[in-house]
């Protein structure tokens, strides 16, 4: 393995920029003099004498001894000077780190790598380990046991491990090799020093692997009981055996992470990398470094912070010094030439429009391998492999959220007061296939007017595409009007009819609570209750309805249902239907909305393509001329207008008008939930409530079938899938408009709005997972296996509480035009430090993945301070050998599980 580091090379009279590479398999400095020449040391023939930060705190300056053999035959050794300028004081640190593991013990650890090594194939693994400690007398090492041992560096999860990997375990706790060699053969400048890597001649074999395997075995013990969360907290790379002037000089300069890494339940670190240099598009021109975590939910950065940054105060949010990526939330990831054109870097491209350019100090093939072993994790091959399946709390689970029973007695759809309508079931189990259910795209249980039997039920649900019949989902407290939702008609070119779906129309136009109808409605002749109801002046709200009016709203644009027709679909021939009305509402497709927000990431992601000063700021507030043309070509906030005055148009007509809705779009999953749920959240209270947002979520989008598993593809590597749309994330954006312009009315604001937009791609919660609740229930059992995600809303709701919150028992009646919009930019630019929202509130905001929020921590709403150990400004009176703590972060939030970091 070979780490190789930027470096100004300083001589007397004039520096050189060069590469400064540590070949950890042969323990040596090359030092690069030329195109193609260079100069080899022994890793343990140097000692770091100075630290220095000449040209302020964002550089380090190292002075070193080298001992170097003279050219001439038979010379004597020989001590000179050097200067290495790193680009950063974390390029020293991790320098020093790598080489007080060299000098101290390197050639050691290639000894008794090579002694595991049985096949000689450059490879250990468990079997090796275990054969081992029998050999050498160690205490026999379980299978499990060693396949730990192995995992520590095994990135691949191959089950094996090579020499780098091997090294790279014991960066941060140097094994102590002192009791294993004969000192009569140890040169008294070796033992002064502790220094073996050159003295493995002089060893006692056996105790050498004896050692070697109780260290090897006590470090993967630790990481057993916390993770690895713990080695922040310790002193890295300081073990029993280093040099003393290296190790001297590495405890003036290392930086460590205090306080706990935010793991949640069942979440372990598998890889951990330092110096890893963190920036990208999304980020404007800001890189950051620090540590690498690669777990089993995601990808976790913690930020390393320099002296003056620390002096200076945060120079980005705090936000920044802790940053997730769930696997969930990738769509893809791709290895790159970094700018500097000499290694590769790992580009993830989130489905959370971030665009993150990862550079790690190693060698492509270890990068090749921290690549495939992120694509593993991102892309598993079955769905029960994502993280919710593991990830355990202890709060209360709340899957009983929405009971269809309860929630519709609530509306006054069924119940002892009405006797209209009827709660129709199917049954979702294993012993019940697909082709028995009546709609297997549609929830347990729905409900349909009373008046029709099983018959007439199952040839309305034919007569609709995949069988989604009309439901009604919801009625109005004051004019008893009902809104239903269904898929398209199977009309087609000749427009054919369904009696028992115009029934079942007509049924719904005249259905509502009993004392909703008008007492007076006695007709003459022989006309039945029906005829009478519809030929008769219904008066509501003052204003008189003859006959009481039946709306179609078709989500569609009329040329996209015209154009249904064709596939024998299209839309309602209103002829057909008692005093019925079809609007087009112009909403279009999910392949739109994909291309639009596409649009919208590319024209807010600051500097997309190098093309131009990557110090340029990322929006409007820039002073770009053309911000507001090309938002506008996006079509992203017309999209959001449309959603929104559909909803409104409907909320009118039941609310004004008494009359009933009937909502559709193509297969009646994507839009017409968009629709449907807006509508309600405008006339019914409960649902401007925490919780009652959580039931029309689950009521809405969820039991009726929004595919949710193709929409977000959840562990789907194909990125390049049509059936993908941020449908859910532009109805989030949607209620967001309404809180902006109302926000009084809405017991959550948005960091509700933005949690759920996390967590609908990070595969922390269940509810997200699978297309259909026959998909939820039957296959994956997500009640039984995951944890739902208003288990956390609800039981930490203060964390998502709107201060200004007041009851308001009217409908709303917001704005939807244009002009009267805003783009949600503290989603969309959050991961932008120059746009991110704590820069211009002055408020620490953190993004929470399910472990950490602005409030405090996960499970018990204490707060934990986050600090980072900082090194001494030159002329600090501290002096260099003194670590100081320095506060990096506000409340950034706690770990579930308790353990020090």
């Amino acid at each position: 393995m070979t780490v190789s580091f930027d470096v100004i090379i300083k001589y007397r009279f004039s520096s050189s920029k060069r590469l400064l590479t540590l070949d950890l398999e042969n323990m040596k400095i090359v030092q690069q003099t030329g195109k193609t020449q260079t100069k080899q040391n022994l890793c343990s023939e140097v000692d770091c004498t100075s630290f220095e930060q000449p040209n302020g705190p964002n550089d380090g300056l190292l002075h070193f001894k080298l001992q170097s053999p003279s050219d001439k035959p038979g010379g004597a050794m020989y001590e000179r000077t050097k200067a290495f300028q790193f680009t950063s004081p974390e390029d020293a640190i991790s320098f020093m780190e790598y080489l007080n593991l060299a000098a101290t013990c390197g050639m050691v650890l290639v000894e008794c790598f090579n002694t595991f090594d049985r096949n000689t194939d450059k490879l250990i693994d468990a079997e090796d380990i275990m054969v081992a400690a029998v050999n050498n007398g160690v205490t026999p090492i379980e299978k499990t046991d060693a396949d730990h041992m192995i995992s520590l560096g095994d990135a691949a999860r191959r089950g094996k491990m090579n020499f780098t990997s091997f090294f790279g375990i014991f960066l941060q706790d140097v094994p102590d090799f002192s009791g294993c060699f004969q000192s009569a053969d140890l040169a008294a400048s070796n033992k002064a020093s502790k220094r073996w890597s050159q003295a493995v001649a002089s060893t006692d074999p056996t105790a050498m692997i004896k050692c070697m395997l109780e260290h090897w075995f006590d470090v993967s013990s630790k990481a057993k009981l916390v993770d690895l969360s713990t080695q922040g907290s310790q002193t890295w790379g300081l073990g029993p055996g280093g040099g003393e002037s290296n190790r001297s000089m590495l405890m003036q300069l290392q930086m460590s992470f205090k306080g706990q890494l935010p793991l949640v339940p069942n979440e372990s670190v598998i890889k951990t990398m330092d110096r890893t240099r963190w920036r990208g598009e999304s980020m404007g021109d800001k890189e950051l470094l620090g540590t690498l975590r690669i777990t089993n939910y995601r990808i976790l950065f913690t930020r390393l912070m320099t002296p003056g940054q620390a002096a200076a105060g945060p120079d980005i949010s705090p936000a920044f010094n802790v940053i997730s990526i769930p696997f969930g939330t990738i769509n893809r990831t791709e290895l790159a030439e970094a700018r500097s054109g000499r290694r590769q870097e790992l580009i993830v491209f989130g489905k959370d429009l971030r665009l993150v350019r990862i550079a790690v100090e190693a060698d492509n093939k270890f990068l090749q391998m921290v690549h495939e072993l992120i694509r593993s994790l991102a892309f598993p091959t079955s769905l029960e492999h994502l993280f919710a399946f593991t990830y355990k709390p202890e709060y209360p689970d709340r899957w009983d959220v929405f009971d269809p029973a309860v929630e519709y007695e609530r509306i006054g759809l069924i119940g002892d007061g009405n006797p209209n309508w009827q709660l129709y079931r199917q049954e979702f189990s294993d012993e019940v296939p697909v082709a028995d259910c009546l709609a297997p795209t549609y929830p347990s249980a729905w409900v349909v007017p009373a008046s029709l039997d099983d018959d007439q039920i199952r040839s309305a649900a034919k007569y609709r595409s995949k069988q989604r019949m009309p439901a009604a989902c919801w009625m109005h407290p004051d004019t008893g009007a009902v809104m239903t939702r269904s898929s398209q008609p199977m009309a087609g070119v000749a427009a054919k009819s369904n009696a028992d779906d115009i029934a079942l129309l007509e049924a719904y136009r005249l259905a509502g609570r009993s004392h909703h109808q008008p007492q007076n409605l006695e007709g003459s002749g022989s006309n039945t209750g029906s005829q009478r109801l519809a030929m008769s002046t219904v008066k509501v709200n003052a204003l008189q309805v003859t006959p009481r009016p039946f709306y179609i709203a078709d989500c569609r644009g009329r040329v996209a249902a015209t154009g249904n027709k064709l596939q024998g679909k299209g839309a309602e021939n209103v002829s057909n239907y008692t005093a019925t009305e079809l609007y087009f509402c112009d909403i279009l497709n999910i392949h739109t909305m994909r291309e639009s927000q596409s649009a919208l990431a590319a024209m807010l992601m600051p500097d997309a393509d190098y093309s131009v000063s990557e110090s340029m700021p990322p929006t409007a507030a820039a002073g770009d001329p053309s911000y507001l043309s090309a938002m506008e070509k996006t079509g992203w906030l017309r999209h959001v207008s449309l959603v929104l005055s559909a909803s409104i148009w409907c909320a009118k007509k039941m609310t004004f008008e008494g009359a009933s809705v009937l909502v559709h779009c193509s297969d009646g999953w994507d839009r017409t939930a968009q629709v449907c749920a807006t509508s309600q959240m405008l006339m019914d209270p409960y649902y401007r409530t925490i919780e009652g947002f959580a039931v029309v979520i689950e009521k809405e989008w969820l039991t009726f079938g929004h595919k949710f598993q193709q929409r977000v593809a959840h562990g789907d590597p194909d990125f390049n899938n049509q059936e993908r749309s941020p449908i859910f994330i532009q109805w989030l954006e949607c209620v967001w408009n309404l809180t902006e312009q109302l926000p009084a009315a809405f017991e959550f604001d948005e960091r509700l709005l933005m949690f759920l937009a996390d967590h609908l791609y990070s595969c922390l919660f269940g509810n997200f997972i699978g297309n259909t609740d026959r998909d939820r229930w039957t296959e994956l059992k997500v009640r039984e296996k995951t944890t739902s995600v208003w288990s956390y809303v609800l039981h930490y709701s203060e964390r998502f509480t709107n201060p200004m919150y007041e009851t308001i028992g009217e409908p709303l009646w917001p704005k939807c035009a244009i002009r009267d919009l805003k783009l949600w930019e503290r989603y969309y630019l959050r991961h932008n430090p120059d746009a991110h929202p704590s820069r211009y509130s002055g408020k620490v905001w953190v993004d929470d993945y399910g472990d950490s929020d602005v409030r405090g921590s996960f499970d018990d709403g204490e707060s934990l301070e986050r600090k980072s150990s900082v090194l001494s400004s030159p002329g600090s009176s501290r002096g260099l050998g003194v670590l100081e703590e320095e506060e990096a972060a506000e409340a950034l939030g706690a770990a579930e599980d308790e353990g020090d970091a």
